[in-house]
């Protein structure tokens, strides 16, 4: 990776993780039960998610289309899966009792098996056309499932 993928990629770090820590007030609107306030908190990570999406593959430049390489390709995924992982570790790590079972343990091994598609979606002609919606969906679903277990790590930490 050159210098120009380590300025993008810690940008996209810090948008996520950001994005992230912003589960804590949804955490307190679940808690107050402002219905309305969540549904706009989800309109607008959705909006910052196909943000990140859109900006990434059509301005940045990275893009199935120009074979510039699977990882780089999938940047946005795989800092999704740093996320997870160093929850899970700090999971482990943080020497309270572990909440809700093997929940997070399952989940974190799906987005391991997400790694599959992703590995072979460069061969995928039908991917090639629909890249940027089929990014999308999976950076949405790697997105709830980081939030689900960030969630319960507060959670965890909480009690």
């Amino acid at each position: 990776m050159n210098r120009k993928d380590w300025f993008y990629s810690g940008i996209i770090a810090i948008f996520l993780l950001l994005m992230i820590l912003s589960n804590i007030a949804l955490i307190f609107m679940l808690l107050r039960g402002s219905y309305v306030w969540m549904i706009l908190y989800g309109l607008s990570i959705a909006i910052l998610l196909f943000g990140l999406t859109h900006r990434f593959y059509k301005k940045w430049g990275f893009s199935i289309n120009q074979n510039v390489n699977w990882i780089k390709n999938h940047l946005i995924f795989w800092i999704m899966t740093d996320y997870m992982t160093l929850f899970m570790v700090a999971r482990y790590i943080y020497p309270k009792e572990r909440t809700n079972g093997f929940i997070p343990e399952l989940i974190f091994g799906i987005h391991l098996l997400l790694i599959i598609p992703v590995y072979f979606s460069e061969k995928w002609s039908w991917y090639k056309k629909h890249e940027l919606l089929l990014n999308l969906v999976l950076h949405t679903i790697t997105y709830i499932m980081l939030s689900f277990n960030f969630i319960y790590f507060i959670i965890q930490t909480m009690s």
